[in-house]
């Protein structure tokens, strides 16, 4: 396949080459540029057009916007390039005014526009949130998904009005989502419909073509708590590794996670939580001592779902500290580091929080799968037996240590009953 060539005309709309494989700009007309190459060694089908236009941003400051281009027609780039920088050089303000005449009226302009709201451009302080970078890789994964089952039935996606997507659209959208699982069908509709709600408080006249679409519950609702066996033989794979171990040039082993794994059984918290929780976290029982104290841990999930909010303020969990985590904070240091803000985990490491959360992530699969074990087996099955052995053990009191509100979501989502069976056989009814 031949390479992509540019001429002057591209090139000062913004137009670039972009190398999927090396993830930088290659120059084939050797314009040398402080982030381009001037040659690629990746095969030409890697090569991919691009735009980046450079826009302001809050203060003095100019923030990036780009777009790949799926067509390798250069003189289709030119012309959607054109559109693309007319598009992100007008002012937020002017692309939600209410007037009919000045409203985006093409489906992938709306959905650009939906995603500056997302990312917090143009909006009111109240109405900010904070959504993780995967969250906006999930919402492009939703459009990808869209515009694939468009391309499916012969239609242009760019192309399409907002308020004329046919019902062979839908139709086809409907049946392409459904070789997913139920949860990203629901997150995928979900998101369709906010979009459409995001446009009728803007000013538009249009009901969402997906509204009233239910997805089926997964029949399969059951907990996977992680059995002993399983978690020690996670743990001693782990204890095998090297540095050796790497997917694609990325390093799966960590000197950290015999630990982590520990601290994560333990606690029963979410990556986000136990990958945060500090020495200074600590507090002591009313005597003093470690042992019937706990763990201040933040509620993750909580507090970015209502960070939006008016006087909105973090939610703590207390994570008990009963004998075996007693004796694994003071294997990790406690009396040396106690008071201080050192990590409990990986704290000598200075990488970002979810940078390391992620790296768990991806050593436990990459483990797991090495040593053939069962895919269901994951890292929050650890949550879900810390959860499950909680329960069993103080009732609908477990949720004060679980971080939940109420019983009812340790029972729908953690809850394994596999342990009231084996208590079965001892029980005695006279």
């Amino acid at each position: 396949m031949r390479s992509l060539r540019l001429n002057e005309i591209a090139y000062k709309i913004g137009i670039r080459v972009y190398c999927n494989n090396c993830k930088t700009l290659f120059d084939p007309r050797n314009q040398i540029g402080i982030l381009q190459k001037t040659d690629c060694k990746h095969p030409a089908s890697k090569q991919r057009y691009k735009s980046i236009i450079c826009v302001n941003s809050v203060g003095s400051r100019k923030k990036r916007k780009t777009f790949c281009y799926d067509t390798r027609n250069l003189t289709e780039v030119i012309e959607l390039g054109f559109q693309f920088k007319h598009y992100v050089k007008t002012p937020i303000k002017s692309k939600i005014q209410l007037e009919e005449n000045v409203k985006p009226i093409l489906l992938i302009d709306c959905l650009s526009l939906f995603l500056d709201f997302k990312r917090n451009i143009g909006v009111k302080e109240y109405q900010i949130k904070t959504l993780s970078q995967n969250s906006f890789n999930a919402f492009e994964n939703h459009i990808k998904k869209w515009k694939n089952a468009t391309e499916i039935i012969g239609e242009d996606f760019f192309q399409i009005r907002v308020d004329k997507v046919s019902d062979d659209n839908i139709s086809e959208t409907i049946k392409h989502l459904s070789s997913w699982s139920t949860s990203v069908q629901k997150k995928a509709f979900g998101f369709y419909n906010q979009f459409y709600l995001f446009l009728i408080e803007n000013g538009y006249n249009i009901v969402s073509p997906f509204k009233g679409i239910e997805v089926n519950d997964s029949i399969e609702k059951e907990a996977r708590a992680l059995t002993f066996d399983e978690f020690k033989l996670m743990k001693d794979a782990m204890a095998l590794g090297s540095i050796n171990d790497k997917i694609k040039g990325k390093t799966r082993f960590f000197n950290w996670l015999l630990d982590t794994m520990d601290f994560a059984a333990l606690t029963g918290r979410r990556r986000e939580e136990f990958m945060t929780a500090k020495f200074s976290d600590i507090t002591l029982n009313p005597e003093g001592k470690l042992l019937g104290g706990y763990i201040k841990m933040i509620d993750s999930k909580f507090s970015k779902q209502n960070s939006h909010r008016v006087a909105s303020q973090n939610r703590y969990t207390k994570a008990p500290i009963f004998p075996e985590l007693y004796d694994f904070l003071m294997k990790i240091g406690y009396e040396k580091y106690k008071s201080s803000d050192r990590y409990i985990i990986a704290g000598e490491d200075l990488k970002q929080r979810n940078t390391l959360a992620d790296n768990l992530t991806n050593a436990f699969g990459y483990y797991r799968d090495k040593i053939g074990m069962n895919s269901l087996v994951q890292l929050n099955g650890l949550r879900k037996k810390y959860i499950t052995r909680m329960r069993n053990e103080f009732g609908n009191n477990a949720n004060f240590f679980t971080g939940h509100k109420d019983s009812r979501i340790d029972k729908k989502h953690y809850y394994d009953d596999s342990e009231i069976f084996k208590k079965v056989v001892k029980f005695k009814l006279w």
